[in-house]
């Protein structure tokens, strides 16, 4: 939770003033998080991870005197695939921005971020994918490769947008803010679209 790229971008969302409410949380086995990681599971209904993604939103959408009726959804890295993996069970969901999205060999045998990406086909809400040009835990054009799979999908899920930053690797050291404002904007301009009845 006190990644820089998590920092940055959740302190402009909340200066954005396109937002109700912004969250963000530990995830199992970092910060603060008293719970133990644990690899992804095979089965997603069975992933405490999803479990966990799910139950913050789910609370986000119950809670306090106007709760949002819809969410945009951001992940980085990890966070990134299990919210893709999530997104699905949450129909409130009205955007997904998944940032450093680790599909490199290395990754997908550690984490199962291929699994998790194969998930962004079963919704028809729009995504953003931010990635680096030097990012070692998954090339540009493995990227590239999985995104036209994804467009090449039938039934044709919705759509897909690549904003590609340039010299970033992983962790986007000192790129942050160039990636919060790309989210953002992307985020602004569909819930314009969502406002306005558009897809």
């Amino acid at each position: 939770m006190e990644d820089p790229m998590i920092v940055v971008l959740f302190q402009a969302a909340v200066k954005s003033g396109l937002f109700s409410t912004v969250c963000r949380y530990n995830m199992r086995g970092a910060g603060n998080s008293k719970a133990k990681w644990t690899k992804a599971s095979l089965d997603p209904l069975f992933d405490p991870h999803m479990d966990d993604f799910i139950a913050v939103c789910q609370h986000l959408l119950s809670g306090g005197p106007s709760p949002p009726t819809t969410l945009f959804v951001a992940g980085y890295s990890y966070g990134a695939c299990v919210a893709a993996s999530g997104i699905e069970y949450v129909p409130a969901v009205a955007g997904y921005v998944g940032i450093g999205f680790p599909l490199g060999g290395a990754a997908n045998l550690a984490l199962r971020s291929r699994q998790h990406w194969a998930h962004l086909a079963d919704t028809q809400i729009p995504k953003l994918v931010v990635h680096g040009t030097r990012d070692k835990y998954g090339a540009l054009t493995t990227l590239r490769e999985f995104a036209a799979q994804y467009h090449a999908a039938e039934p044709e899920p919705g759509p897909l947008d690549l904003a590609v930053i340039d010299g970033a690797d992983h962790f986007f050291a000192g790129l942050w803010d160039e990636v919060a404002q790309k989210t953002l904007a992307w985020i602004g301009k569909r819930a314009e679209q969502l406002q306005a009845g558009g897809a």
